[in-house]
C-alpha cells in the first residue's frame, strides 16, 4: 500500500515588526574640549558623546556678543559629535556651543547647551582695580580699587561673595607681613588734589575681617642730604612694600608727578618704628620677598642699568646685584630696560621680562635659561608652579598670550586672550593659585562705569590641555 504522507507542517505566523525603542530623552553625557593653539594651527575641537543615536539638525556657537558656526562631524554609530571653530580666546568670556538634534526615527526634536568653560568662575565687582596681592596659604588674594576706594578679600573657596572696606584714598599698596601676619595698606598719590590732603598713613588690618588696628604715618624722620631727594617733599607717597620674615619691611616712596623715589623702613618688630635712609634713586620699583623670607628684592627700573637691590635687616643699605645684558636676544635688544619680573617663591630664581625678551635667572648661580624671544611691552608674565620651569606671558600689546618651556626658551602653547567683555577691558594682574592649580586673572572694564572682573581659570585651560567633563 502506498506509504502516508505527513501533513506539511503548518507555515509560521509572520511576527509583528518590533516597535522602535521610544526614547525619553537625548542627552549629553561627557564631552572633551581642546583648546585652539596658534602654534600648531590647531582650531578648538569638541567632542560631544550621547546617550542614545543622534542625528544634528542644527549647531551655533556664542562667544560674547559674536556668532560662529562650528564645523561638524558625526561618528557612524551616531554617538560622538565633533565640533571645530578657528574662533578661540581665553579671558572674561565663555562660549555657549547650541546643539540641535534628533531621535534616529525622526521623531522628536531636542536642544542642548554646552558652556564651554574658558574660565570657571568670573565676578564682577566696582571699582577700577589698582592692586593685588596673594596669600597661598589662605588661598586668598586682596584687590584694592579706586572709584570706590576699597579694598576687596577674595578667598579662593568661595569667591563669589567677597568682603571689602572702604578707604578715604585709593589703598593700592598691598603687603602681608609674614612676621605677624597682617595685612599692610598704602596709598599712592595719584592726583593733585589727592596730594594736597595726602596724610601719609599707613593701615595695618586684620586679613580676614579687614578691621583696622593700627596706623602708621610714613614719616620723614632723617633730613635728606640731597636736596632732590624725597625726603623734603610732603606729599611723597608709598609706591611698593614688602616684608622679611623677621618683621623688617621697607617701602618705596615716590612724588607725584616725579620719578624720583626713596626707601622708608618699617620695623614691625619694634612698634613699627619708621626711618628713613638717605638712598635717593630715579628708578626704585617694586619689592619682593626673596624665597626664604629673609631678605628683599628691590627692582630697579633704571633703562641704563637695570639691577636688583639686595635689603635685610642685618645689611639695610641696598646691595647691587646686576642683571647681565647676556640674557638678551642680540637681534631684539631693547635698551635694557627690565619691564616685569616674578621671583620664585620656592627657589632663588626669577622671571625677567623686557620688550622683546623673557628669561628664568638663578641669581644664587648668576646662570640664565635659554631666551624666550617673543614680544612683550606692556607684557604680564607668571610661574607656573605646577609645571616647572614654566612661564606665562600675557602680551597685552598684540592681545597674545603664550605658554613657554623656560628650559627651551620655546612656547608649547599660545592662543589670542580677551581685555574685554561685553565692553572694552584692560588686563591689570595675573597670579596663580598653586594649591587649587588655579589662575587668578584681574581686568577692568571700561564703560563708562567703573567695575572690574576677577576670573579664576583651571591650570589646564591655560597650559592649552585637553579638559574632560562628565555630566
Amino acid at each position: 500500500s502506498p506509504a502516508i504522507k505527513p501533513n506539511p507542517a503548518p507555515e509560521p505566523e509572520p511576527q509583528p515588526e518590533p516597535e522602535p525603542e521610544v526614547i525619553d530623552t537625548i542627552d549629553i553625557v561627557s564631552y572633551r574640549f581642546t583648546p585652539a593653539n596658534l602654534i600648531s594651527e590647531q582650531d578648538a575641537t569638541l567632542e560631544v558623546t550621547f546617550n542614545h543615536p543622534a542625528v544634528l539638525t542644527s549647531v551655533k556657537g556664542e562667544w560674547g556678543v559674536s556668532e560662529f558656526t562650528p564645523v561638524s562631524v558625526m561618528s557612524e554609530d551616531k554617538l560622538k559629535l565633533t565640533l571645530t571653530f578657528p574662533m578661540y580666546e581665553i579671558g572674561a568670556i565663555n562660549y555657549h556651543i547650541s546643539i540641535g538634534v534628533k531621535d534616529a526615527e525622526l521623531r522628536r526634536e531636542w536642544k542642548r547647551v554646552i558652556d564651554v568653560a574658558a574660565y570657571e568662575t568670573k565676578v564682577d565687582f566696582e571699582g577700577f582695580s589698582r592692586g593685588m596681592i596673594t596669600d597661598y596659604e589662605r588661598e586668598t588674594c586682596w584687590v584694592a580699587t579706586k572709584s570706590p576706594n576699597r579694598l576687596y578679600r577674595f578667598n579662593m573657596s568661595d569667591p563669589e561673595h567677597p568682603i571689602y572696606k572702604d578707604f578715604d584714598s585709593c589703598p593700592n599698596v598691598l603687603a602681608i607681613n609674614p612676621y605677624n601676619g597682617k595685612l599692610y595698606v598704602g596709598s599712592t598719590v595719584t592726583d593733585y588734589e589727592q596730594a594736597i590732603k595726602y596724610d601719609r598713613k599707613m593701615y595695618i588690618l586684620d586679613p580676614t575681617t579687614l578691621n583696622v588696628e593700627e596706623s602708621i604715618t610714613v614719616s620723614f624722620d632723617n633730613p635728606s642730604q640731597d636736596a632732590n631727594a624725597t625726603f623734603d617733599w610732603p606729599d611723597a607717597s608709598p609706591l611698593s612694600m614688602a616684608f622679611t620674615s623677621d618683621g623688617y619691611g621697607i617701602i618705596v616712596r615716590q612724588k607725584y608727578g616725579s620719578s624720583g623715589t626713596d626707601l622708608c623702613y618699617v620695623d614691625s618688630k619694634n612698634g613699627n618704628k619708621v626711618t628713613v635712609e638717605d638712598c635717593w634713586e630715579l628708578f626704585y620699583g617694586s619689592i619682593t620677598t626673596k624665597y626664604d623670607e629673609k631678605e628683599l628684592f628691590i627692582q630697579h627700573l633704571g633703562y641704563d642699568e637695570p639691577h636688583l637691590n639686595f635689603v635685610s635687616r642685618k645689611k639695610p643699605t641696598p646691595r647691587v646685584f646686576n642683571i647681565d645684558y647676556h640674557y638678551r636676544s642680540d637681534d631684539y635688544y631693547s635698551g635694557g630696560d627690565v619691564m616685569h619680573s616674578v621671583f620664585l617663591r620656592d627657589e632663588p630664581k626669577y622671571l625677567v621680562q623686557s620688550p622683546y625678551s623673557m628669561c628664568l635667572i638663578d641669581y644664587s648661580k648668576d646662570t640664565y635659561s635659554p631666551v624666550f624671544i617673543n614680544e612683550g611691552r606692556t607684557s604680564l608674565i607668571e610661574y607656573d608652579y605646577g609645571n616647572k620651569n614654566h612661564a606665562l606671558q600675557f602680551c597685552r600689546y598684540n592681545n597674545i598670550y603664550a605658554y613657554a618651556d623656560m628650559t627651551k626658551g620655546k612656547a608649547e602653547y599660545s592662543c589670542r586672550f580677551t581685555q574685554r567683555s561685553e565692553q572694552d577691558e584692560a588686563l591689570q594682574y595675573v597670579k596663580c593659585i598653586p594649591e587649587k592649580d588655579k589662575l587668578i586673572f584681574v581686568t577692568d572694564a571700561y564703560d563708562f562705569e567703573s567695575h572690574s572682573f576677577l576670573v579664576i581659570f583651571d591650570m589646564k585651560v591655560i597650559r592649552g590641555e585637553t579638559i574632560n567633563t562628565t555630566l
